[in-house]
């Protein structure tokens, strides 16, 4: 498995928006900030861009990171944590 994190930019949000958001949920995940969400999965970084692609309009943004020990932050309890779970 494998960690990424997914940033994006919805310009409409609506049905397509919250299919995206469902994909995202369908992998292990915690919410980083408003547009941006860290996954666990044995997904490539392509897989995940073309399941989440099919729900972007033209004008839609979005980038799969890889994230891997070591790492730095300055973030929220909850999501260091699972960061620690899931970066093994």
């Amino acid at each position: 498995m494998a960690v990424y994190i997914i940033s994006y930019e919805i310009q409409e949000r609506g049905q397509k928006y919250d299919k995206f958001i469902e994909v995202i949920k369908s992998y292990k995940w915690m919410l980083l900030g408003e547009s941006a969400y860290v996954v666990d999965t044995d997904k490539s970084p392509g897989e995940i861009t073309q399941n989440l692609g099919f729900h972007l309009g033209l004008n839609d943004f979005m980038y799969v990171l890889s994230v891997s020990q070591p790492y730095a932050s300055r973030g929220m309890a909850g999501v260091n944590q699972w960061l620690e779970q899931h970066l093994e």
